[in-house]
């Protein structure tokens, strides 16, 4: 696999080429906050994005599966998930004016939090975590967990076995691929 590009996310179709879907499910509330460009969801969030041929899958065959890249699948869930999106006409092609429209392109971060799961098949990443943080700029998950409930990533690059870590507090950067431990207790098997 080729790696990753700065600017290049979770969810962002850079990576993975063609059309993209996010589905976000939510129990509680959500809002849309016009003057900061920030939606938050809250109570058992729910995020799914898939493009390319993992999109395809769900549309069963009303895509040409033949013409689409191998895509990708990410997982999140958690508590409440904060979104916050560049001000219209700043991203690439900022011409859609309508009200609400959101768009991978326009993501600058995100922030999920309380018992936090994020699982990334085309970064090979899963984690948890009691808060992540995702940075689309820099390609960085800011990953925090306490002293009783250490966060944990696993690893998986292809054709080496799982790496899995685990510490109060760590960075993972998607463009190297790389943990950096901002704590001594950081520990890997």
């Amino acid at each position: 696999a080729a790696p990753a590009r700065p600017g290049d996310g979770l969810l962002s179709t850079a990576a993975s080429g063609g059309a993209s879907k996010t589905l976000i499910r939510w129990k509680d509330m959500m809002w849309y906050d016009y003057s900061i460009e920030q939606t938050r969801f809250e109570g058992g969030v729910e995020l799914t994005h898939l493009s390319g041929a993992e999109l395809e899958k769900v549309f069963a065959g009303a895509l040409d599966a033949g013409k689409l890249p191998a895509g990708r699948r990410t997982f999140l869930g958690c508590h409440a998930l904060t979104v916050d999106f560049r001000e219209r006409g700043a991203e690439a092609g900022g011409s859609d004016r309508r009200m609400g429209r959101l768009s991978s392109e326009r993501l600058r971060q995100f922030q999920g939090t309380g018992d936090v799961t994020l699982q990334d098949e085309s970064a090979g990443i899963a984690l948890s975590a009691d808060s992540v943080g995702f940075e689309k700029d820099r390609s960085l998950l800011s990953i925090h967990g306490s002293r009783s409930r250490k966060a944990r990533i696993v690893v998986q690059r292809p054709g080496e076995y799982p790496q899995d870590y685990s510490a109060e507090r760590f960075f993972y950067n998607l463009a190297t691929r790389t943990i950096e431990s901002v704590d001594q207790s950081f520990r890997g098997r």
